[in-house]
């Protein structure tokens, strides 16, 4: 996995994306949310989340400094 699904199962234990529809579960946007499984968690971190698992990668961050960014500054 990428370092975004590294992110996303470090902080709920699951991959966003997983089994045979992986593909079509991520370019429907079809996971849940990192505040759903926390929802202590700051709403600018699943936004960071969020951008970072874009199927369309030119919407995603262009590197991981832009993504630490982005969390860092949804806190």
């Amino acid at each position: 996995p990428g370092l975004r699904s590294t992110c996303n199962w470090t902080l709920t234990g699951e991959l966003p994306f997983a089994g045979l529809e992986a593909l079509d579960r991520k370019k429907a946007k079809d996971y849940k949310a990192v505040s759903a499984h926390l929802p202590w968690l700051p709403a600018g971190i699943d936004n960071a989340i969020d951008r970072a698992l874009e199927p369309e990668p030119s919407a995603r961050f262009a590197d991981a400094l832009d993504f630490y960014e982005a969390l860092n500054a949804g806190k």
